[in-house]
């Protein structure tokens, strides 16, 4: 298991999470996941631990444990280490690895809850699902009624479930007719037409932050380059309508995703401060032009920062081996010296090789495109490009047996070197 992981390609990312449960008392559970690429670019992954921290989750404790863990498997080139947002955990990811990150996905709960938090009659629509389900769930009678009649069933909303109170509204708006004949046999509080119509419409349009969530966990392709198209489409989902409420949830879910992931519709996003996302755009080579976005200006901004960008990371990047290599880098001054050569060693090739990936006709989607294989087969086409910097990002769920139902959240960054 050990050489599968140290004869990967490129570097390892790491994704941890923590958590209590009811049936193990005074334990507090830590696992520690490593992600790579093997020499068929087949994104793998494989847990490396799954274990009583056996003290406080302070910051210092859980480097201390992943320090551990990453000597019993003998791992250095850690790439990066995403976790939750939780204080503990980010604390203790940006002491243990230069790139540490923030699940995308628990960004996207965030934002789904705080819509629910913002807007009373969203929050009211909430109430009476659940009640609705409350019911249902302490009622054997009534479940056996309902599935005489509906084929679909209930589902219960947990705040700790990613869209789960989306799922249950919409669970409850398929079953109308079916709750409608059950209704006076088990009191139920349904909703007036007006209402049910207005349930139907917030469900639709919270179902893009749904779909988004799925893309992003699936977890075995390269997923980060999608954050940045479908946050704004999210946005421009929401845009679509004249009622009152839509605008209202707008505006707040516009704010959110800024706050959450820098991103917005309103102005044009700053690279600086979302470098990541945009960077992952662009070596996609389905969106490397940017095309989803309409405004022109736009268009040419992202353009030229994200080549601007690729170029200083594969020239940092080339020189910084050459220097490894030679055994030189003895100092950050040294390496500053180094570093201050760059451009007149790997400017011209690196440049060359970028402006050609620009040029390129961008792919057409389909259900069998694969990132991975794309990159895999064009290290003739982009010498420089290809095995110097080769961003793949991605976010992964993780669903463990009922015995441990955890969550892992991961974006992997790889350098294909």
């Amino acid at each position: 298991m050990k050489a599968i992981i140290l004869n990967s390609t490129g570097g390892v990312s790491l994704t941890s999470d923590g958590w209590t449960t009811s049936v193990l008392k005074g334990c507090y559970a830590s696992t520690v996941t490593a992600h790579f690429l093997d020499g068929q670019w087949k994104l793998n992954q494989m847990v490396l631990c799954v274990t009583d921290l056996a003290k406080r989750h302070t910051a210092d404790n859980i480097v201390a444990h992943w320090d551990s863990v990453m000597k019993g498997w003998d791992l250095q080139n850690i790439t990066s280490i995403t976790t939750d947002g939780a204080k503990d955990y980010t604390k203790a990811a940006r002491a243990f690895c230069k790139l540490s990150l923030w699940c995308c996905c628990h960004r996207l709960h965030l934002i789904s809850s705080k819509l629910f938090d913002h807007s009373q009659i969203l929050k009211n629509l909430f109430t009476t699902c659940k009640n609705i389900v409350t019911i249902w769930n302490h009622s054997v009678n009534f479940q056996r009624d309902l599935s005489n009649i509906s084929k679909v069933s209930l589902k219960t909303s947990n705040p700790v479930r990613w869209n789960s109170a989306v799922k249950m509204m919409e669970r409850i708006a398929t079953n109308r007719q079916a709750l409608e004949k059950l209704q006076q046999k088990y009191s139920l509080s349904l909703f007036v037409e007006q209402d049910w119509v207005l349930l139907e419409l917030i469900i639709k349009k919270l179902s893009a932050i749904v779909i988004t969530s799925k893309f992003l966990e699936e977890t075995h392709t390269p997923t980060v380059q999608r954050v940045f198209p479908l946050m704004l489409q999210i946005q421009i989902e929401f845009d679509k309508g004249t009622e009152p409420l839509l605008t209202d949830l707008c505006i707040k879910l516009k704010e959110l995703i800024a706050e959450y992931f820098k991103i917005s519709t309103i102005s044009k996003t700053k690279f600086s401060q979302c470098s990541l996302f945009i960077t992952a755009t662009f070596l996609d080579p389905r969106t490397k032009s940017f095309l989803f976005i309409a405004c022109d200006e736009q268009r040419a901004y992202y353009l030229q920062k994200v080549q601007q960008h690729i170029t200083k990371e594969i020239t940092e990047l080339k020189l910084a081996e050459r220097v490894t290599a030679r055994k030189r880098s003895k100092n950050d001054k040294q390496k500053e010296a180094y570093l201050f050569l760059s451009e007149i060693y790997h400017s011209t090739e690196t440049g060359t090789d970028v402006h050609r990936y620009v040029q390129m006709p961008a792919c057409v989607d389909d259900e069998q495109f694969s990132l991975l294989d794309w990159w895999s087969k064009r290290h003739s086409e982009y010498p420089i490009l290809s095995p110097g910097l080769v961003v793949i990002q991605l976010v992964i769920l993780c669903r463990k047996t009922r015995n441990y139902n955890y969550q892992i959240y991961v974006i992997l960054i790889t350098k294909i070197t």
